[in-house]
């Protein structure tokens, strides 16, 4: 039988310990401008490659009205640790048009990000140039990942590999085929990364370095690529040993999740743990 206890300051275990822990990685939720689906193709194509894109959220927002329901309920019911509105600034709007110096002084419109603030009760984030700036502050590079945790996948040895699906980015499929795959641009991920972290890191991104990547045009089955078959895409000796990006991570990885309620951080929920014990 073992008795589970807390130890005191300057108080240590005897003998050999074992130590569970969880980790997860950061759930950010990105609002996108429901006018350009180009930034919601960068954003599919760059979260897919953190954790192939299964801990990323994304929703449609109105320049002018903001986050509209039932969107707002469903963040909300998500729970994401962050909230990032791309294409849009915290700076006040300032109108370069001549100004009446005897006009009433009015209050200036607020920024759309504190009106998101205030609608959400939560603090939104904002990256005008595209959805590669969440990868400074909530993401893990599944190069990363791939290097910690994939020695088995590893070319030329490993039979396993990445296949991407590969449509032309004005094609009216693009967004649903990256939506579904995401991508390998590595390169624009790399300048990203760079030009946030010139002045400590140098990045050099280069997934196939971990794992085996085909990329595969869909032209010839994109009916089936979009109903998430990619079979026909590929020779039948090697269907089999072929992974896209979000399987990758919960099949060629093999990393499970292990989900528990959430603890209530209120005062008396605190109070009540701190009486019953750890």
């Amino acid at each position: 039988m073992s008795r589970t206890r807390a130890l005191l300051l300057d108080e240590y275990a005897d003998g050999a310990q074992v130590v569970e822990t969880t980790v997860r990685p950061v759930r950010p939720a990105c609002l996108i401008p429901e006018d350009d689906p180009d930034m919601a193709a960068r954003f599919a194509e760059s979260r897919s490659l953190a954790w192939g894109g299964h801990v990323g959220f994304a929703f449609p927002y109105s320049r002018s009205e903001g986050l509209r329901e039932p969107w707002g309920r469903l963040l909300n019911l998500l729970d994401p640790d962050e909230v990032l509105a791309l294409g849009i600034s915290r700076d006040p709007v300032v109108s370069p048009g001549v100004v009446n110096m005897n006009a009433p002084q009015a209050e200036p419109p607020r920024p759309l990000a504190s009106r998101l603030t205030d609608d959400l009760g939560r603090l939104v984030y904002t990256a005008e140039n595209g959805p590669e700036r969440l990868f400074v502050s909530a993401s893990a590079l599944m190069h990363s990942v791939l290097h910690t945790v994939g020695k088995d996948l590893k070319p030329p040895h490993s039979e396993r590999f990445v296949v991407v699906p590969r449509l032309s980015r004005w094609s009216s499929s693009h967004l649903p085929v990256m939506a579904r795959y995401g991508g390998v641009n590595d390169a624009e991920l790399e300048s990203a990364l760079n030009g946030v972290y010139s002045h400590r890191y140098r990045f050099e991104l280069d997934l196939s370095k971990s794992i085996r990547v085909e990329e595969v045009g869909v032209t010839g089955d994109l009916l089936g690529v979009l109903s998430g078959d990619v079979g026909a895409l590929l020779d039948n000796d090697v269907r089999e040993h072929a992974l896209t990006l979000p399987e990758l991570t919960l099949l060629g990885l093999k990393i499970t999740g292990r989900a528990s309620p959430r603890q209530p951080r209120t005062p008396q929920a605190v109070a009540k743990r701190s009486a019953t014990g750890p």
